[in-house]
């Protein structure tokens, strides 16, 4: 078992549910910011995440500081696409 193995093993991970509960936020956002690459996650299965103690405290130490902005999606990578105009309905 190499070293990050082992310091998985010996971290706390939590839920979504958890995370959005300890930080008094909504769990739709503690979703959108693990979609958008801000806040990390181990991933247990396709669907399954979790994210360890240490991020969830340091996200409640240091706010949204604490979370990393150079992620690929991050805030406004793809705005243009978001557009009102450009979204498809379904009809």
């Amino acid at each position: 078992m190499d070293a990050e193995g082992v310091i998985a093993i010996m971290t706390k991970l939590l839920k979504p549910e958890e995370v959005a509960e300890r930080l008094s936020l909504a769990l739709s956002t503690v979703r959108k910011w693990i979609y958008l690459g801000f806040l990390p996650v181990v991933r247990l299965g396709r669907r399954a995440v979790r994210i360890r103690e240490e991020d969830c405290e340091a996200l409640a130490r240091f706010g949204k500081a604490a979370l990393p902005l150079d992620s690929p999606r991050g805030p406004g990578a793809d705005r243009e696409s978001n557009a009102p105009s450009e979204r498809r309905t379904q009809k």
